[in-house]
């Protein structure tokens, strides 16, 4: 009897093991290298230069995107579920989307000159506030491979 109730222990522990695995998953993060605002003055130069006859849609068309979710980072994560709500449980770095965070606090900053002293201070506070909290837009789950 003792046998048959190692094994059914084992065979539970295994299947724990099995379910703990599928809730790992791995994710693949992307953000962009330029900014939105210089990539749309970048196609504004394009369509003008393209309407004056001074390039083609050839000579530009590998570079209209650049910049564009450009920036790739890797992690891993849980799901986990409880009482019908799914939680993603992973390590700050890996949702964490810095070059963003430091271009738009950079942006807020120079925006925030224009207020007076008190009112800036309450603005860059904000906006480091938000830098500190700024994750990813782009987030895929990335499929194991089958090998």
């Amino acid at each position: 009897m003792h046998k048959v109730a190692v094994l059914a222990s084992r065979h539970m522990e295994i299947r724990t093991i099995e379910r703990w695995k599928r809730a790992v998953v791995h994710l693949e993060c992307a953000t962009d290298s330029q900014a939105l605002d210089e990539r749309i003055s970048k196609i504004r130069r394009y369509q003008e230069q393209l309407k004056n006859g001074e390039i083609s849609y050839e000579s530009i068309k590998d570079d209209m995107w650049d910049g564009s979710r450009d920036r790739r980072f890797h992690g891993t994560a849980l799901f986990l579920s409880h009482k019908d709500a799914r939680y993603l449980l992973t390590a700050r770095h890996v949702l964490w989307d810095e070059l963003s965070a430091k271009r738009e606090l950079e942006k807020e900053t120079v925006d925030a000159a224009r207020w007076p002293e008190n009112t800036r201070v309450v603005l860059i506070g904000h906006a480091t506030e938000r830098a500190r909290d700024r994750i990813f837009h782009i987030i895929f789950r990335v499929p194991l491979s089958t090998k």
